[in-house]
């Protein structure tokens, strides 16, 4: 038995082979049609569509046998891919290259092949249209001709496919992108508004001469709260933007989380310092497989939102490790806490509006759809516990490296 020799543009024509999505799929009428054509106009009882994958055949359609592939080397169809016209074997059990193939020696007892190559958009060979028979036979010039157009019938209609399945992407991406607007905009009317709202009427009353100085400094520290939010929420609304903009912009590297951790305490240590608030080192140092500046972010926003919801004498603990094959990085706090149903909001990438509150501190929504935006563009996810009183414990988890495609 003679195996059909390997294409030199082999790795190309598996790349766009792949790129149809085809190898694997069910039937689907309009192959089945096809295919059955094919027998009734050459005669014959076995046609078949077929692609030629790196080590098998895959029948997308077969009218008259039950077969779902086979190895690539003893099939006629890897031969096919070779011709740009018409390849036919007579009778295989008189071809050298063929007499001791097992379909041809086996209980499929093939004589008769014929086919043509399915040819791709860049014009390479993916597959095949052919007619089998169990006695030798030869197609006559009609036939051949009906053949080769049953061949563009099926490029055709793989090209259809595509173009079907690209749409349905596209329509999903649309539809993604149009709840995003949403959000996006309902957090800009909703959230932005009211600090915005309060700055200028503040501002308007210091204008007025309608506040002495005791009431100017009470009213000074409720507008640096203020600002603070939507300061956050304006850096966090860009950041969300962009990450939900520029998908294709990650840089995908294995670090240490040893760096990540110490700048992220460095950064928040004056600001839990005032608080009375003590942040501990839990780091054990461990790689993560991911965005270095998206899981910073994360981070960061996680320790923000921990020392917002803190008083004095609460702790901050930031860590990682390695935990079944996964890795973590983890803050935990002894602040104010949440309910279990106020956590479940909050970590719902659908929640539009953060209406979390805890006297004059703001809700932290915008940054947990932040934190869910980056973690899965990282493969990762984020595992949170809290309970009233008694502080929140943040976890966000990634593969190992090795799992990761």
């Amino acid at each position: 038995m003679r195996a059909a020799p390997i294409p030199e543009n082999e790795d190309l024509r598996l790349d766009v082979l792949k790129r149809y999505d085809i190898l694997d799929t069910p039937q689907e009428k309009a192959f089945d049609d096809i295919a059955k054509l094919a027998s009734f106009i050459c005669k014959t009882p076995v046609s078949q569509i077929t692609f030629v994958d790196k080590d098998r055949l895959f029948f997308k359609a077969n009218f008259g046998v039950d077969l779902n592939e086979l190895p690539r080397e003893i099939g006629f169809c890897a031969h096919t891919i070779f011709s740009d016209t018409f390849f036919e074997i007579e009778d295989a059990s008189n071809d050298e290259r063929f007499f001791d193939n097992p379909l041809i020696t086996g209980e499929k007892h093939v004589r008769f092949y014929a086919g043509y190559p399915l040819k791709s958009s860049d014009g390479l060979n993916i597959g095949t249209i052919c007619v089998l028979d169990n006695k030798p036979n030869k197609l006559n010039e009609e036939q051949r001709n009906a053949l080769e157009i049953l061949a563009d019938r099926a490029s055709n209609e793989l090209e259809l496919r595509l173009q079907i399945h690209k749409s349905k992407e596209l329509d999903i991406a649309q539809k993604d992108m149009l709840s995003f607007r949403d959000k996006f905009l309902s957090i800009l009317t909703h959230d932005l508004r009211s600090p915005m709202t309060s700055i200028k009427s503040t501002i308007s009353m210091v204008e007025n001469n309608m506040l002495d100085q005791s009431e100017i400094k009470e009213v000074c520290d409720i507008l640096k709260v203020e600002v603070d939010y939507t300061n956050d929420l304006l850096e966090n609304l860009l950041l969300w933007f962009k990450a939900k903009i520029n998908t294709n912009s990650r840089e995908i590297n294995v670090f240490l989380t040893s760096s990540l951790i110490k700048d992220t305490i460095n950064l928040y240590s004056q600001e839990a310092f005032k608080k009375g608030i003590s942040i501990v080192n839990k780091d054990q140092n461990v790689p993560v497989y991911g965005d270095f500046e998206m899981i910073k972010l994360a981070v960061r926003n996680l320790v923000n939102n921990a020392i917002k919801f803190s008083q004095a004498g609460d702790e901050i603990e930031i860590g990682s490790k390695i935990e079944q094959s996964r890795s973590v990085i983890w803050v935990k706090d002894t602040g104010q806490g949440m309910s279990g149903e106020k956590l479940n909001e909050i970590l719902s990438e659908n929640m539009i509006s953060p209406n979390l509150t805890h006297k004059n501190i703001k809700g932290i929504g915008l940054g947990m759809i932040l934190i869910n935006e980056f973690m899965l563009q990282n493969q990762g996810r984020i595992m949170a516990s809290s309970h009233p009183n008694q502080g929140s414990n943040f976890r966000l988890e990634f593969p190992s490296a090795r799992s990761i495609k």
